[in-house]
């Protein structure tokens, strides 16, 4: 039965050739714009996982902060899970340090009273356990240390990049179902031009018995292949505006991508696109079909 079905619906779609490209084409472009949606929400994860994987916390230590209090905090941090080291940098070696890195602007420390620069601990993450989340309350809980003056790790880019991925996600759920809408009533429509080329031949099966489940297997079948057909030549499209796009966006992007730079939308996504594909073309001609058969009195 089931090679019944897909042999007449390949016959109907060789048969109204310009129907089926037209089906194909509307469902094509749908999942290039929603997989476009899904590419900049998995490289949005991608910055972010990897940012995150490498980021430094530092801890600022208040002037009267003794050495008890920084070994007392440290070994506190020490025993949240996520962090691989902490090591205390006192007041002198960040003055070096400031010195090394910016050797021309020494002359800004001349008069000063004392070392202008605070101790610090400074923070190293295993990448497996830190996100944003858990940097956010790490953040909160050790700045209400009294012997704390600051934390930083550089807040602010984390909170835009992950508002920007919550944006983008919902994003992609709106567009996804009005996408997924549309798909579903331009394959119902082209399936209703469909069956009524062939009015004559379904109600001849109708009258010599047909059931309805025979009658709609093959449109069943053929909305599948068609959404199938789309999402295979949406893929290619959308890779190819990846390949292109690629390297300027690297380059624009480059302070903040991790190494490796942009990714392609992963395997498992490529999948779930190709059955919903699928579902929605099967969805589209059910209706059509079911619509159908109402109006001939089945």
């Amino acid at each position: 039965m089931i090679r019944t079905h897909i042999s007449k619906a390949l016959v109907t779609m060789r048969g109204s050739a310009w129907l089926t490209a037209m089906t194909v084409g509307i469902v094509a472009i749908s999942f290039f714009l929603l997989g476009g949606f899904f590419l900049v929400s998995q490289n949005l994860q991608h910055v972010i996982h990897g940012w995150a994987g490498s980021v430094r916390m530092d801890v600022f230590l208040k002037d009267e902060a003794t050495p008890a209090d920084a070994e007392r905090i440290g070994q506190s941090l020490r025993e949240e899970t996520g962090i691989q080291n902490v090591m205390f940098k006192g007041k002198d070696d960040a003055k070096k340090t400031f010195l090394l890195l910016f050797p021309a602007r020494a002359d800004l420390l001349e008069g000063l009273d004392g070392n202008p620069f605070p101790a610090s601990l400074e923070v190293e993450f295993t990448r497996q356990h830190v996100n944003p989340t858990m940097l956010a309350d790490l953040a909160d809980r050790y700045a209400e240390e009294p012997m704390v003056e600051d934390v930083v790790y550089g807040r602010e880019l984390f909170d835009k990049l992950s508002g920007l991925l919550t944006v983008t996600q919902a994003a992609s759920w709106i567009v996804g179902g009005l996408l997924g809408l549309v798909v579903i009533v331009l394959v119902s429509n082209t399936f209703r031009l469909s069956l009524y080329s062939r009015r004559d031949e379904v109600e001849i099966l109708l009258l010599v018995g047909a059931t309805h489940g025979f009658i709609r297997g093959p449109f069943l079948v053929e909305g599948i292949l068609e959404g199938l057909l789309g999402v295979t030549l949406s893929i290619p499209m959308l890779f190819g505006v990846f390949f292109i796009a690629r390297e300027s966006v690297e380059q624009a992007l480059s302070t903040i991508l991790p190494p490796g730079g942009l990714i392609f939308v992963d395997l498992p996504t490529l999948a779930g696109m190709a059955s919903l594909g699928a579902f929605l073309g099967m969805i589209g001609s059910w209706f059509a079909v079911n619509s159908f058969l109402g109006k001939v009195g089945a």
